[in-house]
Formats: C-alpha cells, structure tokens, sequence
C-alpha cells in the first residue's frame, strides 16, 4: 500500500495562536515573517516525498537552496495548490504535521480542503491547549522535587498581584511568565520591586489567560533541554538532548552534536545519573499526562544553576508541547559533518556556522 505524505507546516505562531484561544487570531507582524523567513525549516525534519506547505514555491526554494546536502526531497505547496489537488482528487489524504496544533493552524487547513477526517477536532485542540499552559510546569516540578534528588526551582500559579508580591518578598528575585507565550514574549523579570508597568501587565496576563505563574530567579549556567515523542500507543520516548542558546529569554539557537557528545557537555556541570533519572522520570510522567490527548514532537527546557557545591539541575523549565528547535538539532545531529556546528537564528535569518 502506498504511504500517504505528511504535510509539514511551519507555524511559529502556535504560542501565541495558544495565548488567543481562538480561530480568528492575526498573528502579529513579527511571527507572519519569521514564519515567511524559515518557512523551509521542515525539509530538515521531514521524509522524502513528503510536502512542505509555504506561501511562493520560488521563495521556499531560493531559502532552501544553501542548505540542499541535508534537506529531504519534498514538494513545496502553496495553499492554492494543495486545495487545487485536492479538490480534484490527485491525492490521497495528506496528513497534517504543524510545528504545533491549535485552532488557528486546523481551520487554515479546512480552507485548504484537507479531510476533516484527518484533522483534530475541538475537544482534542483544548485539551492540548490546555497541557501547554504553563502550569504544568508548576505540576511536574513539585512531584520532581519530592521525587529525585539534586533538583532545585520553585515556581507557583497565581491569581492576584498581591500573591506575586508575597513571593517577591520572599525571594527577592522573580520571574513572571504569562501562561501561554512565545519565545522570550511573556517573561518579566523582577528585582527587588514591582512598577506600576510590572503591576499593569501582570494584572492583564491574569485578567486574560486566568493566572500567572511566578518562578523564583535562578543563577544560570546553562540552558538544554530534553527532546521526546508521544507515541499513538501512550508511551513517551526519549529522543535527544538539546543545547541551546537564549538572548533576553528569547531563543538563539543550538549545537548541533552526537548524542554523547551533547552528554559529556552536560557532565562537566551535572552528575550522568542525575540526568538519566531525569529522563526516566520524565518519559514515565508525561506518558500518564498525554496518553490519549497528544501525539507528536514535545521538548522540556531545563538549566543547570550555579550552586555554592557546583551546578545544580531545574529540570522543567517549561514543557512545550510541540516540536522545537531542539528537534530540529536531533535532526541534524545525523548528518556526520554538521558534528560539531550550530545554528543560530539571528532575526529572521536561519544560518550554520562552524562549516
């Protein structure tokens, strides 16, 4: 039997798609040109014979061209395109594969005729909105700090201002993140006093997403993550580590590396156990969180902390359920003479360096 291609979509503006909440969301003019920009980053990660949905095919390609040796043979399609093959039967179902599921990305699909049948419904798309948030960060950490040894962060939902100030004058330093945002959006740092403007967007956050969560500031070292997949059979799998850079919270980019070599990085900072039990634990708790409501690509972001004995380990950042760029150098990690490079994004340039 003939295998169906996969439809791969860049749709940077998932987050902020989440945040919305709603079908008719105008992504701001940022995200539509980054998403424009990097609209061939899919090639990297899909299988030959598989599509690429952008909006020029001459564009698509004149991006994809420096990176040729190590894209997947695909078809580019426009969205008239693929309605137009589609609509006159010259494929069979496609299957959707965006950078992330929201109701955004669903109904732009509909528009393109994809099968209904091959589409997440709405309960399916809220209960991944719903895992996205960040307050299952919040879940995951407290069962983590009681389970594995070596862990730190604290971090908590809140409601009112008056909550945020309380933790504030606990532990001096904080760092409010908005429930649902994108890359760095979302993310205020405090020292020491909240302003009438950290007051004012606080409130807003709570007052349109429901609460706020409040994480007490950690001395940084190093930024990774863990990279998995949750399978149609309810398991989630390890899939890689991630390395990565942030300028003011926002992502830089990635090392691009075997898997060993990712791990002795690590192991400079942290103890190999630590980490192992850490993915263990990982793999076993968002297996029982995603059973029947996700399948496809998720990352969790992690740091190592300076600590007064050497680093220490936050272990959930933030779990983003989607692919991430984190994914994409896993992908490249397989081509031998990217070993040793990184990519950055700078703007709204994709680039290797180190070649």
């Amino acid at each position: 039997m003939e295998s169906k291609p996969q439809l791969h979509i860049f749709n940077p503006e998932h987050d902020l798609a989440l945040a919305a909440g709603r079908v008719h969301f105008n992504a701001p003019a940022a995200a539509v040109k980054l998403r424009d920009a990097l609209c061939f980053l899919p090639a990297f990660w899909a299988d030959n014979g598989d599509w690429v949905l952008v909006d020029d095919v001459c564009w698509a390609e004149e991006k994809a061209a420096p990176f040729s040796q190590w894209l997947a043979d695909v078809r580019w399609v426009t969205p008239a395109i693929l309605s137009k093959l589609l609509k006159e039967g010259a494929v069979g179902n496609i299957i959707p594969n965006p950078w992330g599921w929201d109701v955004t990305v669903r109904d732009e699909l509909r528009k393109m005729r994809v099968p209904e049948e091959v589409l997440p419904d709405d309960d399916c798309l809220e209960k991944i909105r719903q895992l996205s948030g960040r307050i299952h960060t919040y879940g995951a950490l407290r069962v983590m700090n009681t389970d594995l040894t070596g862990v730190i962060g604290e971090v908590l939902p809140v409601n009112h201002v008056e909550e945020i100030k309380e933790k504030l004058s606990l532990w001096r330093k904080i760092v409010m993140k908005a429930p649902w945002s994108s890359s760095g959006r979302g993310v205020m740092f405090v020292d020491g006093s909240l302003s009438d403007s950290l007051i004012s967007w606080a409130q807003h956050v709570i007052d349109r997403q429901g609460y706020l969560m409040v994480e007490k500031f950690l001395d940084k070292q190093q930024d990774f993550a863990m990279e998995f997949y949750a399978s149609e059979n309810g398991m989630t799998e390890y899939v890689g580590l991630s390395l990565f850079d942030t300028r003011n919270a926002a992502y830089a980019g990635n090392v691009i590396a075997p898997e060993e070599d990712k791990m002795k990085t690590l192991q400079h900072l942290l103890p190999k156990l630590l980490l192992e039990d850490v993915k263990t634990w990982l793999c076993r708790y968002l297996s029982s969180i995603l059973a029947g409501n996700y399948v496809g690509p998720l990352g969790v972001d992690m740091m190592v902390v300076r600590g007064p004995e050497g680093g220490l380990l936050n272990p959930c950042v933030e779990i983003n359920l989607r692919r991430t760029m984190g994914h994409l150098a896993v992908s490249l990690s397989r081509h031998n003479d990217l070993a040793g490079c990184r990519f950055v994004i700078d703007g709204f340039k994709f680039s290797i360096l180190g070649r």
